[in-house]
């Protein structure tokens, strides 16, 4: 919804400084609407003690007054914190020179106005002055939503980060005995167990599998929260050297060829968390393949936009068809069954999670059969 300065809830107050009473009671009528709430000073020292008791949208000011002029009372509300970004407009008879209306600028004076007063000029410019205020107001408030939102997000991500690691180390130690006791079930009993009970502890046992797995990907993620993470210059070609070392087995098991179509480019990441990225978007590559196919994965980098380096990785595998593409960064989201293909549901999620970290987007185009390429952003390494 665009924003309109009437939607400020609270009145602009205006302070008038005059010292004539019928000055000010001419301005007020003429500027006079039912969202503005006028207060009078007839001297410098009252105008001040007005000021930092309330906030006002915008000063009107006299400049020739007794005791304290219009230029030396403007020099004092800018020089305090808490009036100097109220916008002032000198009032005057005078028509003075360059001379004096640039001493009235440096004294902190946004505009001037001339007596006798032009009505539609004088709206005009109080007007537009107020609109200003209100958008500066506007944008203070979604400023502080915006703030409040996000030590909302950052607690509640700290808080699931402790849950996941107590969650782990509260479910590890059962796990282990579970998983170890089944095994010696297995090793003792395989050959006085029928086929059906033999079955049935290797569903256990494939369970408990599942389950390790599971609570080591939900503590993976939630270890990727948003407290702040050291950055590093981190060439990504040497990234991808790294991931290929660790995944060398199952590239050879699957005969797969990792292209890097040019250079990748050296940037200002967390790199543990990046060796995580690759590892998971490319051992996904790997992983959702058809029966029988040669997995061919590219990785390639391009400028994007202002600031940004775009790295594609693109695979010849399954693809993911239409209807799930916009879940497929979501927690938990498994598109094939189990038994098919190995997941969690949680790699791609925490992909998302470091790529937004490290101050990037990612998202991805596939098509079902034919295969699916993952692209995301991250800020280029500014130069000296």
């Amino acid at each position: 919804m665009d924003f309109k300065p009437e939607d400020i809830s609270e009145p602009f107050k205006i302070l008038l400084v005059d010292d004539k009473q019928p000055n000010l009671l001419a301005l007020e009528a003429l500027l006079a609407e039912k969202n503005r709430v006028f207060y009078w000073a007839g001297s410098g020292e009252e105008a001040l003690g007005l000021a930092y008791r309330h906030e006002f949208a915008l000063i009107l000011l006299d400049v020739q007054m007794p005791d304290m002029d219009g230029f030396e009372l403007a020099n004092i509300l800018k020089s305090s914190n808490r009036t100097k970004y109220v916008p002032i407009i000198f009032v005057t008879a005078y028509r003075f020179d360059e001379g004096d209306i640039l001493q009235g600028y440096t004294e902190g004076a946004v505009d001037y106005l001339f007596k006798p007063l032009n009505p539609q000029i004088t709206q005009s410019k109080v007007k537009t002055l107020l609109d200003l205020y209100a958008q500066r107001k506007h944008i203070e408030k979604m400023n502080l939503e915006l703030d409040e939102k996000n030590k909302m997000l950052k607690s509640s991500n700290i808080a699931l980060e402790e849950l996941a690691n107590i969650v782990s180390h509260d479910l590890k130690e059962p796990l282990r005995t579970i998983s170890s006791f089944l095994e010696l079930l297995h090793k003792r009993n395989k050959d006085k167990l029928d086929d059906s009970s033999l079955e049935f502890i290797n569903l256990c046992r494939g369970s408990a599998a599942r389950l390790d797995k599971l609570i080591k990907s939900l503590r993976a993620y939630a270890s990727v929260g948003y407290r702040d993470v050291d950055r590093q210059l981190v060439n990504l070609n040497e990234v991808v050297g790294n991931v290929e070392d660790l995944l060398k087995t199952k590239i050879m098991e699957k005969k797969a060829e990792i292209i890097i179509k040019n250079e990748l480019p050296t940037v200002l990441v967390n790199e543990i968390q990046y060796n995580q990225l690759f590892q998971n978007l490319i051992d996904n590559a790997l992983k959702y393949q058809p029966e029988n196919n040669l997995p061919v994965i590219e990785i390639s980098s391009k400028a994007y936009g202002d600031g940004f380096w775009n790295i594609s990785i693109r695979d010849n595998g399954i693809g993911v068809s239409e209807q799930f593409r916009e879940k497929v960064f979501d927690l938990f989201q498994k598109f094939h069954p189990s038994g098919e293909y190995e997941g969690t549901g949680v790699g791609l999620a925490i992909c998302k999670r470091i790529v937004e970290k490290n101050g990037g987007s990612i998202n991805i185009s596939s098509e079902e059969g034919v295969g699916t390429v993952f692209e995301f952003s991250v800020p280029k390494v500014e130069g000296p």
